[in-house]
């Protein structure tokens, strides 16, 4: 399953090492999503990256929640602290990341970006 959304910007070059499934897969993010990941810090980056690339080999892990009222139709995806809300999109075959952040932010205005 691919990992991206329509302005098609990686999040960080390479993924994976050669051999790697998580490595041909594309990840991308909409470019607030990929604001918000690269504002984090590394470690924090690098754990959700991680969650991120798992989301190929499975887009529904058994940790993931389906979302409710505004949200039908995305998924969110707990990482510690943080959240990856995200929406599956089976006809395509691809994952589409909507929003990285803190639990106590990630919810807030993000309705208005690649919910619709």
């Amino acid at each position: 399953m691919k990992i991206a959304a329509a302005e098609h910007r990686p999040i960080n070059g390479p993924v994976g090492a050669a051999g790697d499934a998580a490595a041909d897969v594309a990840h991308r993010n909409p470019a607030g999503a990929r604001k918000e990941l690269l504002a984090l810090r590394n470690p924090v980056q690098s754990r959700l990256r991680a969650a991120i690339r798992s989301l190929a080999a499975d887009p529904a892990p058994a940790d993931s929640i389906a979302m409710k009222g505004k949200g039908a139709g995305l998924s969110r995806l707990r990482v510690g602290n943080y959240r990856i809300v995200y929406r599956i999109q089976a006809e395509q075959v691809r994952v589409l990341i909507i929003r990285v952040g803190h639990r106590s932010e990630v919810y807030s205005g993000w309705e208005q970006r690649g919910a619709g």
